[in-house]
């Protein structure tokens, strides 16, 4: 029996894909440990035994090379340069003819244009603005088919002959080797009746026992956590025939949406649905970056990614060299995922909580289950499966109570804990981008929103402050950076604070912000008395209550105070901002704030050193374009009604961009003046406005018993119809047409 615990709740593409169950002929021991596939590290950082065996599968790459005909299969061209000036952007994913020149000088074809592109594939695309290069490029990854480039430019036959592969530049790619998703890979298996499906990187998923039980009955197994590594645990084990259940303590995405809605809005949190649970996990709501260090073309994160395509993420994912698809993408993805285990048969419980395991002479049995809001267990029933998959993430703490009061042996590890800071993302693009930044358009241009990454090597000396850790060294260094995001709330708890990144797909938000973490260990958990497999958790819920910093607002920013400043710069607000600021754009707005926001043509007379090299027509301030707003004063009317409905006034409103459920796009409310009672109804199209008024008119003669005296409107040409008319004539009811007065898109009635 196997507990599989959640690597981690954010949304990685990180997917353990060995999965193993039985029946009570498997003992569970606190003890029992399970093989674990590890990443290789990447990059220049390795090992020289890594080295050495990198090396060892280049030769033999090589030697196979030499070996096969250079006319078939696929070879793939690395770092494949195009400068930004001859690339259609981010955003363009298929052969550009400034790819096509690059590619015909690797194939040293005189010809670029002769070159057909449907014999070339995109398989990565990256934006390089490094400083150290002469200027800004896009580097491509291709694969290219050999036997259709051949086949549409006979002429490139001798090109292709003299063509060597070059470690790292030109190498031929593995026939057969083609990672589709998940479901189309298992059902491949199945079909072919093999036991282990393996991957090109040697993970495999077990399924001899599954095929073994399928002859009696489908196993039974519960999967707890609909995070990403339960949803994937469920669509595996699904697909293999398995009888699953997932439990969920939070809310599926569209009442997480709600729920969190209020949070933000009128901060009210739900306890068991909120930025941390509820399905896709804590990762639903952040930037949905898709990045790991496993390997970015491995055959395991391949097959994950197309499965999220499968599942309605875009194509881009599949070439971008950082792949991101942001909050709006990742809510209908869940949508369709849910939907389709739904349809495998898994049943899917919301809104429950798993309390306890049921375990008995060793043996795992099943839960114990209640609802997510019975806060005393009053409703927890016993759930019985085969086995149990523990998906849970880092934020079910009562889970790890439940591992450790049944002895099961929880290894603590060091982490990372700091704080998050934000920037103007326009700050992060000059930096990064330099006179390139504003090509980014807010995330609309050819290049993408800038980002970055920090990292520092702390020793002891360099500590500020006293430490009886005891720690000789700490790591200091940026992580989730969210370029064009924003800083949400993901507190579990009325009484902690806790926060994290999120952006949308198009990262169009005028702020970036990143933690800046420092990491801690089991030594930093025993100088404050913290012991055992629980040591790190106790560390995380301290509450000390004490100041951690002083800092000051400004422009919506709070800026921290340097504690090594002088004291007497500390009293001079005005200097402290003023040492703050990086450039001349936010001195003089800075500038325009202090002087009661003038014009800035008087700010340029003022300081003409600050705007010497700035555009007064670029700068801009929202509270003085408001200011010079003016409401134009509108007498309030007393032409009151003296009693109910003597006096209605109708109007209707639409076209609306978006329909409701019911496919409504139009508005039609009537008011009585009198009480101010309004009713509401929905119209699928405006020609029922007729009938719906005569309803209306009709339904308050039978529900109030009283005739309506008056109607008022303005003069759409809704109500001028014959239908309407006649009907007010044969009730006696008067009509009157107003015309009102608008006001920046405001209408001002007169019964105000």
């Amino acid at each position: 029996m196997f507990l599989l615990p959640s690597p981690s709740s954010s949304y990685l593409t990180k997917h353990q894909d060995t999965f193993c169950f039985g029946g009570p002929s498997h003992p569970y021991t606190g003890s029992q440990t399970s093989r674990i596939w590890c990443a290789k590290r990447t990059g220049k950082r390795r090992y020289p035994s890594e080295k050495k065996k990198l090396r060892t599968k280049h030769k033999e790459l090589l030697s196979d090379a030499k070996e096969k005909s250079k006319f078939e299969g696929t070879w793939r061209l690395f770092k494949l340069a195009v400068p930004l000036d001859q690339d259609p952007g981010k955003d363009f994913l298929r052969v550009s003819d400034g790819l096509l020149q690059e590619i015909a000088k690797v194939l040293k074809f005189p010809v670029a244009s002769l070159l057909p592109p449907e014999a070339f594939t995109v398989v990565r695309k990256s934006f390089d603005a490094r400083k150290k290069l002469k200027e800004p490029k896009f580097v491509h990854t291709v694969d290219m088919d050999v036997k259709k480039l051949i086949s549409l430019e006979p002429r490139c036959w001798d090109f292709i002959s003299r063509l060597e592969p070059k470690v790292g530049l030109v190498e031929p790619v593995h026939d057969g080797i083609h990672f589709g998703d998940l479901t189309s890979i298992i059902r491949e298996g199945k079909e072919n009746k093999e036991a282990v499906l393996k991957g090109g990187n040697g993970h495999g998923i077990s399924s001899t026992e599954l095929y073994k039980n399928q002859a009696t009955r489908k196993p039974k197994i519960a999967v707890v956590g609909c995070g990403p590594s339960g949803l994937f645990a469920a669509l595996v084990l699904a697909e293999l025939g398995a009888d699953v259940t997932l439990i969920e303590r939070g809310q599926p995405v569209e009442k997480r949406g709600r729920d969190i809605g209020a949070l933000v809005v009128r901060r009210i949190l739900e306890l068991e649905s909120n930025f941390c649970y509820g399905e896709g996990g804590a990762g639903t709501w952040s930037d949905g970056k898709l990045v790991t260090r496993i390997g970015r073309n491995s055959g395991s994160v391949l097959a994950v990614m197309r499965t999220l395509v499968q599942f309605g993420a875009p194509e881009q994912i599949l070439i971008d060299g950082k792949p991101h698809l942001g909050t709006d993408r990742l809510v209908p993805l869940l949508r369709n995922f849910r939907q389709h285990l739904q349809h495998l048969g898994v049943t899917i419980k919301f809104g429950t909580r798993v309390d306890d395991l049921v375990i008995k002479d060793g043996h795992v049995l099943g839960v114990m289950a209640s609802e997510s809001a019975d806060k005393l267990h009053l409703t927890s029933q016993k759930m019985e499966y085969d086995a149990v998959i523990l998906a849970v993430g880092h934020s079910a703490r009562d889970i790890y109570e439940v591992l450790l009061a049944h002895n099961v042996e929880l290894i603590p590890k060091d982490f990372s804990i700091g704080l998050r800071i934000e920037h103007p993302q326009e700050l992060i693009n000059s930096i990064q981008y330099a006179e390139l930044a504003s090509e980014v358009c807010h995330g609309r241009g050819k290049i993408p929103v800038a980002d970055y990454k920090v990292a520092s090597y702390i020793d002891k000396e360099d500590f500020y402050g006293a430490s009886d850790a005891g720690v000789a060294n700490r790591s200091c260094y940026s992580f989730c950076m969210c370029p064009g995001g924003q800083v949400v709330l993901t507190s579990t708890s009325p009484s902690e604070i806790c926060i994290n990144g999120m952006s949308f797909s198009q990262r169009a938000s005028k702020w970036a912000n990143a933690a800046l973490v420092v990491t801690v260990t089991t030594k930093d958990f025993e100088a404050l008395d913290y012991y055992g497999p629980l040591a790190g958790v106790k560390f995380q819920d301290k509450h000390s209550g004490r100041m951690i910093g002083h800092a000051r607002e400004w422009n919506g920013l709070y800026y921290l105070d340097n504690p090594n400043l002088p004291p007497n710069l500390h009293n001079n607000g005005n200097l402290f901002f003023f040492d703050s600021i990086k450039n001349n754009r936010e001195k003089v707005l800075l500038q325009h704030c202090h002087l009661r926001h003038p014009s800035f043509r008087v700010i340029k007379l003022l300081f003409p050193c600050l705007l010497n090299k700035l555009d007064v027509e670029s700068l801009h301030c929202e509270v003085r374009e408001l200011a010079k707003h003016k409401c134009v004063p509108f007498p309030i009317s007393n032409k009151m009604s003296t009693y109910p409905f003597y006096l209605i006034h109708t109007d209707v409103w639409g076209l609306s961009n978006i329909p409701n459920v019911f496919v409504a796009c139009w508005f039609l409310t009537f008011i009585d003046v009198c009480t101010r009672v309004t009713w509401v109804f929905l119209l699928k199209q405006k020609f029922e406005v007729n009938f719906v008024v005569q309803q209306f008119f009709s339904m308050i003669q039978n529900q109030f018993g009283v005739s309506i005296k008056r109607i008022s409107s303005d003069n759409a040409k809704d109500y001028f119809n014959h239908g309407l008319n006649s009907f007010c004539q044969k009730r006696g009811i008067a009509e009157k047409y107003n015309v009102y007065f608008s006001n920046l898109g405001k209408i001002q009635k007169w019964y105000k």
